[in-house]
């Protein structure tokens, strides 16, 4: 029997997890990705909070007062 993990999301709605890390790659621009290991669920194409600790992993990676910043790229 897998274990769930239940959590309440913002806006009210209810959804599990599964006690598994997996991991998935995360493309903040061409050329800086990172592969961060998740809990596993049922949300395909929803948002993802980052924190501190991903940023950190890419060399270059900028946070600046108007967005991201990674080599010659930039997002507000």
């Amino acid at each position: 029997k897998k274990k769930k993990q239940y959590f309440h999301a913002a806006n009210g709605e209810v959804f599990s997890a599964d006690l598994v890390r997996k991991p998935i790659m995360l493309q903040f621009f061409p050329g800086c990705s990172i592969i961060h290991r998740v809990l596993g669920s049922k949300l395909p194409r929803k948002d993802l909070t980052i924190g501190f600790d991903i940023f950190t992993k890419k060399k270059g990676l900028r946070i600046l007062p108007g967005g991201l910043a990674y080599k010659q790229y930039f997002s507000a």
